[in-house]
Formats: C-alpha cells, sequence, structure tokens
C-alpha cells in the first residue's frame, strides 16, 4: 500500500469508471449515469477553483429532417442581427452521395427553416461531383452570408484535370439576402484539397485555408514538399480568388485551423502538423504534432514567420482544432485568442486550451481542460461578456472500446483560468453504430458505404456559436431518433 493515501478526486475516478462500465448494471444510458460522468471529466482546475457559474441546457430541439443521415454540422451568427443563425451541414444521400445542405433560424435557435443551396445539390445529381463534405459558413460585417465546402469527384466517373470544377474543388457560395438565395458558386480548382475552412473581413475580403498536396498542378502547388497549407483570398466578396500563398514548407503532414481576422484586419493561419502517413521509421521519426499560427497584416498578402501554440503528444493529429476571438467590449480579455484542441497521449485524448493576448505572437502554456477516458471535437466560442465555452464528445474508455459517446459543454468566465463543471447536452448518449446509420448505403469514391463506417462520429465537426441575448447553441448530430441527425439545444450561465 502506498504511504500517501488516495485522494477522493483518485477514488472517485475509480467508482465511476466501474460504474460507467459496460458491465455494470448501472450504465444503461441513464441521465443520472451522464450526470456522474460529468463530475469528473473536467479536471484542468483543482476541486476549490471551479468557477460559481452554472450552465442551464435547454430547448433540446431537431433542425434537420427525421429518418435521414447528416455529418458535420456547423454553426455561425450574423453580426447584424444576433438572433440570425446560420447551419451547414452534410446529408448522405443513398442513391446520390453526399449533399450540401442549409438551415436557418431568425428567433434564437427557437424554429428553423431549410435554405436551398440548388445548384450544389444539381452538381451531385448530374453525377458532376460524387459529395461535399468540410461545410464551413461565415458572415460579414453587413450580413452578407458565405458557405465554404470540398467538392469530391468519385475517380471512376471523372475526367480529372479537364473537368470544369476538378476532381476535388473548394467551393464557395453567397447570399446578400439573408440566405433566401444563392449565388453560383466560386470554383477553386485542385486535385488534392482537404479541410477548407473560411474568414471573412468587413463584409467581402473573403479567406480561404485549406491543405494541398505538393505537386498538384491543377492548383499550381510547388512540389518541394508533401503538404502545404493554401492560403486563397477574395477582395471582392469570393467572386474570384487570388492565386493561394503556401505555408507549412516541411515534410510533414498538415491540417489547418479555421483562419481568424482581429479587429484591426490582421489575419490569423493557424494549422497542426503530425507525422505524414505514407512514411514511417527512418523517413519520419516524429511521433508528436505541433500547433503553429501565422500572422499576416496586409489581408492575407504576405505571412510572417509563424509562432508555435504548443507541442501534442499523440502519435496521431490532434483532431480538429478551433481559433476564436473574444469581441466582447465588456470583456476584461477583449481581443484575446483561443486555440482549442484534442490533446493528451495515445487514445486517451482530452480538451486543451492556450490563448494570446498579443495577437498571436506569443502563447500561454497549454491547459488541459479534460481528464480521463477519451474526448473527441472541439468546438469553442465567447459570447457578448466574453464567456467562455466549450463542447466536446467524450468517451468513457476510448472510441474504440466505448464507441458510444456524449456530448458536454463547460463554461469560463474567467478568461479560461477555470471551468464550469460540464454539463451533458442530452440524457442519451450517441452510437454511430446504430441500425439507422448501418442501414444508408451510398455511393462514395467509387465504392459503397454505410454511415456507420465512413462516419465514424458524425464527421469531424460540431458547431456552437452565441446569440445576443448571451447564450450559447451547439449542434450536433444525434442517434436518439435513428440515423444522425441535427440537434441544437440553448445554453445559459447562472
Amino acid at each position: 500500500m502506498p504511504d500517501t493515501p488516495i485522494s477522493v478526486r483518485a477514488l472517485t475516478h475509480k467508482c465511476i469508471r466501474y460504474l460507467m462500465s459496460p458491465t455494470s448494471q448501472f450504465m444503461r444510458r441513464s441521465s443520472s449515469a451522464i450526470a456522474l460522468a460529468a463530475f469528473v471529466t473536467v479536471a484542468a482546475a483543482s476541486d476549490d477553483d471551479r468557477t460559481s457559474t452554472t450552465l442551464i441546457v435547454e430547448n433540446l430541439a431537431a433542425i434537420s429532417e427525421a429518418g435521414r443521415a447528416f455529418v458535420e454540422p456547423f454553426v455561425v451568427t450574423d453580426p447584424t442581427n444576433g438572433n440570425r443563425l446560420l447551419v451547414t451541414v452534410s446529408q448522405v444521400e443513398p442513391t446520390l452521395g453526399v449533399i450540401p445542405r442549409a438551415f436557418l433560424s431568425d428567433d434564437g435557435g427557437l424554429t428553423w427553416r431549410p435554405s436551398e443551396l440548388a445548384d450544389l445539390r444539381a452538381a451531385v445529381a448530374a453525377g458532376r461531383l460524387n459529395g461535399f463534405e468540410d461545410m464551413w459558413a461565415a458572415i460579414g460585417a453587413r450580413g452578407t452570408m458565405y458557405i465554404s465546402t470540398l467538392g469530391i469527384a468519385d475517380p471512376a466517373r471523372a475526367k480529372r484535370e479537364a473537368a470544369a470544377w476538378s476532381t476535388m474543388p473548394v467551393l464557395v457560395l453567397r447570399s446578400e439576402n439573408s440566405g433566401a438565395r444563392w449565388s453560383l458558386p466560386t470554383v477553386i480548382r485542385t486535385r488534392s484539397s482537404d479541410a477548407p475552412k473560411m474568414a471573412v473581413w468587413q463584409d467581402s475580403v473573403v479567406v480561404v485555408a485549406a491543405q494541398l498536396n505538393g505537386g498538384d498542378s491543377v492548383a499550381r502547388v510547388p512540389n518541394e514538399v508533401s503538404e502545404y497549407i493554401a492560403v486563397y483570398r477574395s477582395t471582392d466578396g469570393a467572386r474570384t480568388f487570388d492565386q493561394p500563398r503556401f505555408l507549412a514548407p516541411d515534410d510533414l503532414g498538415h491540417n489547418p485551423l479555421n483562419p481568424l481576422f482581429l479587429r484591426d484586419g490582421t489575419l490569423l493561419v493557424g494549422w497542426m502538423d503530425h507525422p505524414h502517413w505514407s512514411q514511417h521509421g527512418p523517413e519520419q521519426s516524429t511521433t508528436d504534432s505541433r500547433i503553429f499560427v501565422a500572422r499576416s497584416t496586409d489581408l492575407g498578402r504576405t505571412f510572417a514567420i509563424p509562432h508555435v501554440v504548443a507541442d501534442v503528444q499523440r502519435s496521431g493529429f490532434p483532431a480538429v482544432l478551433r481559433m476564436i476571438l473574444d469581441e466582447s467590449p465588456s470583456s476584461s480579455h477583449r481581443g484575446r485568442v483561443y486555440v482549442v484542441w484534442n490533446g493528451g497521449h495515445d487514445v486517451h485524448s482530452d480538451v486543451s486550451i492556450a490563448h494570446s493576448d498579443d495577437g498571436g505572437k506569443h502563447w500561454s502554456a497549454p491547459r488541459h481542460v479534460t481528464s480521463s477516458g477519451a474526448d473527441v471535437f472541439t468546438a469553442a466560442t465567447t459570447n457578448r461578456d466574453g464567456a467562455l465555452a466549450l463542447v466536446w464528445g467524450h468517451h468513457e474508455t476510448d472510441a474504440t472500446a466505448t464507441p458510444c459517446y456524449t456530448l458536454y459543454v463547460a463554461a469560463s468566465t474567467n478568461g479560461g483560468d477555470s471551468f464550469t463543471s460540464p454539463k451533458p447536452l442530452t440524457d442519451a448518449m450517441i452510437c454511430p453504430d446504430v441500425p439507422g446509420n448501418r442501414g444508408i448505403v451510398y455511393p462514395f469514391f467509387g465504392r459503397q458505404d454505410t454511415v456507420s463506417s465512413s462516419w465514424r462520429h458524425g464527421g469531424d465537426y460540431i458547431g456552437l456559436a452565441a446569440t445576443a441575448d448571451g447564450a450559447f447553441h451547439p449542434v450536433w448530430t444525434d442517434t436518439r431518433d435513428g440515423p444522425f441527425r441535427v440537434y441544437t439545444a440553448r445554453v445559459r450561465l447562472q
């Protein structure tokens, strides 16, 4: 027996691991089990430095139609109308592939209506592209809405570089009437893009950051290294884009964070590097990742040397990261930039966070917000008062041993120094392998896939935005009533 007595926290963890195990009679998807798990999942702060704020989760509601599978939802708030929310998401259509969808709310998330992206849907129906993924959205200072997405062609049917849209284009749409109608897509032609993300300055300077393979002749990518971060810039409201600027010139793999404009127009473009999937051993001896942020003070024309945000001690890349800005005039941390990611080690990932108070030049030491089990996804935003909210998915053990997971939300009112105890967003666990997901078979990249096999967590994204009243609005895919369906809730501080 060790000389030091076991702490109350450690003993609680042991009890929770037993109670939440699949063999425990306690673990029946009950709200009690989920609430008990929430008691221990946030561990960055010691037991006595929690914030006094509590979270209220209410108005749980479905956004999308029942019986269809939706993946990778994202949400933004209109700066000209703090009650207007735009959600983008991909819908898996058995006879077609993956089609793009958008939904709008004008009443702070109480009711929703579809916003049709007819031209993109027609492209899938005609076989021009097999699907659209990685949907992202941004809204300008005068209310112009933008949607970006990655298009994917079936290699068996595509005409490769001769195709007008290319085989893996990034497409950007624009709406100047609050989503009533959308423009024809502006096509950024590539044959290797991945994970495009977008930001807008004022109302018409639009930046898209994406990963591109070296030697992509369609996108005119240099062939010195295997992967770059490419930054595309438009100054005419996404009608045209300049030739890209290429960042991260090394022999590692790369994946972009969402680009971010600061209040003075400074552009931050971030990325994570990771061991390249095709290289092993002496060719690629690194086993962890790093997060970088590069600054541009001329709206993306040129970039300074990147700054290191954090090392991530994991063999795989740290999931999809988020970079956000506290813009609240009343916040004591106004101008603070946060980066949130899944850190941890091996299969036991956590939610980690770092911040910068000088526009991305220097970064705080990383803070581990959660511990135990495995945490996936990261979504973050701040509200009108500068309160910071985080949403993530939590596996009790890891994503393989316990594939079902629960979504949690926590908030900080002191700039991320401490967080509220986490609150489950739902009273039912999300299980990707439900019959509804297994039963949806669709054509994808020259093969037949099912939703459960190809979208392990409903994709790589969940979303989080705040409305004018200070409430937070997460969006996620839920399996409570069949295949992945987009759900939302209202989360307020009390």
